[in-house]
């Protein structure tokens, strides 16, 4: 097995880290528990990029709106589609970045 196979094997993991991050987001009103560093701040913002199907059956849809306009891709997850790339804010205390996590 190749590089490229072993990538394309184990992407879900990133796929499934993305919608976890995103539910214990919500669970808990923005605020994820960290151990040994406390409470980060985590928001989805503005754009996710969703994908459902395999091959040439694959299909991608791109989600964009404010956070609490992201309606479409929380439609998307319960369709079985899954995220593929979110721009997220983290914050805690003065500290504050935003970053697009890729699966």
């Amino acid at each position: 097995m190749d590089l490229v196979d072993l990538i394309q094997e184990k992407r879900f993991f990133g796929q499934e880290f993305l919608a976890w991050l995103w539910y214990k987001s919500e669970q808990r009103g923005g605020s994820v528990e960290v151990p040994g560093v406390g409470d980060v701040l985590v928001v989805f913002e503005k754009h996710m990029l969703l994908e459902f199907g395999e091959g040439e059956a694959n299909e991608k849809v791109i989600c964009r709106g404010l956070q609490t306009e992201l309606r479409e891709a929380r439609l998307g997850l319960r369709m079985g589609k899954k995220p593929e790339q979110a721009r997220i804010r983290l914050a805690r205390g003065d500290y504050e970045f935003s970053v697009t996590l890729t699966a």
